[in-house]
């Protein structure tokens, strides 16, 4: 029962202060590249959403979302899509 019980204090004593700044740099760029996307509006919305659970709950609530990878893989999976339809020059979204 004792420790860390938000995620961010987790995370900075893990890895440490500039590990923490680098991951939170990490998901600030990632948030920046999809809403550099033009149009697919209902999936950049979908994204948001992920994006504000997993920063809600690392930052203020728990490492629920760090420990289960649950919402983190959906995060990055749908991140995945995102990345490979603008290098692969291809919309598989909305297929």
């Amino acid at each position: 029962r004792y420790g860390a019980r938000m995620g961010i204090v987790w995370i900075a004593l893990q890895i440490g202060i500039i590990g923490t700044f680098l991951y939170l740099f990490l998901m600030y760029k990632i948030l920046k590249f999809v809403l550099n996307f033009k149009d697919r509006i209902l999936h950049k919305l979908i994204f948001i959403g992920l994006f504000i659970t997993i920063m809600v709950d690392t930052l203020l609530y728990s490492m629920s979302s760090i420990q289960y990878f649950t919402i983190g893989g959906l995060f990055f999976t749908y991140f995945g899509f995102f990345y490979r339809d603008k290098y692969l020059g291809k919309n598989v979204l909305n297929e």
